[in-house]
């Protein structure tokens, strides 16, 4: 189950932005920097509960295939049941509207569909560690459980794409405006990033030059990509 606290904080950044979205065509900085990084808790949290299950369960077990999948299969099942639950607010802070509609449920299903080779490519490279552990002890169990929750905290940047896909959206209904993606001043920026940050005719015009959208993979920095879309009026 999701953690219920982080869910009234995402439906609170939910709210902000329809709120600013009566009033301007792009969701506030704040409200996607909030969202993406509630998303991100919420992922780290679901993580954190399922190791302190599981290092104890597995410590006291054979170190065998059948424990093993069966605790990295119930990983992938609760990261995904998260995702399920919260990726949906993605798209409703770039779109600026109470419910997702026909283009919001479509992107959602296609994220999810993504999302989840992207947990069953986690589940089996952490299954394959455990079952080469060479000490199959606690200590060393928790260790490799720490180990991945960087990993798990990458998967993320579905959710800046997401906030991105429903911007798409509110720019059909503006008319397709001019568009212009920045970089973060406060990142790092990989090589690809920083000859994309300029202002695009619409659109389709950013996509072609950019090839995607923030954290979609489209640049060397993947997932991990900070930079952000604004509709100009």
């Amino acid at each position: 189950m999701t953690n219920p606290s982080l869910l009234s904080s995402v439906f609170s950044q939910l709210h902000s932005a329809r709120k600013q979205a009566e009033l301007d065509a792009n969701p506030s900085r704040e409200s996607v920097e909030g969202g993406a990084a509630d998303y991100g808790s919420a992922l780290l949290g679901v993580y954190a509960l399922w190791a302190s299950r599981w290092s104890i369960r597995l410590a006291a077990s054979p170190q065998e295939s059948a424990p093993i999948d069966k605790a990295t299969s119930e990983l992938s099942e609760d990261l995904q049941n998260a995702a399920t639950d919260l990726l949906v607010g993605a798209f409703l802070l770039g779109a600026g509207v109470g419910v997702p509609g026909e283009a919001g449920g479509a992107w959602l299903a296609i994220a999810l569909a993504d999302n989840l080779v992207y947990l069953d490519n986690l589940a089996r490279d952490l299954a394959n560690d455990l079952r080469d552990l060479p000490e199959w002890t606690l200590p060393a169990i928790e260790a490799l459980l720490v180990s991945y929750s960087h990993r798990v905290s990458l998967y993320a940047g579905v959710f800046w794409t997401g906030i991105w896909i429903g911007l798409r959206e509110r720019s059909r209904e503006l008319g397709n405006p001019p568009v212009q993606r920045f970089l973060d001043e406060r990142a790092v920026h990989c090589a690809t990033c920083p000859g994309k940050a300029r202002v695009y005719a619409n659109w389709q015009a950013m996509l072609d030059f950019c090839g995607g959208l923030p954290s979609d993979g489209s640049d060397d920095c993947l997932m991990g990509c900070r930079c952000t879309l604004e509709l100009i009026r």
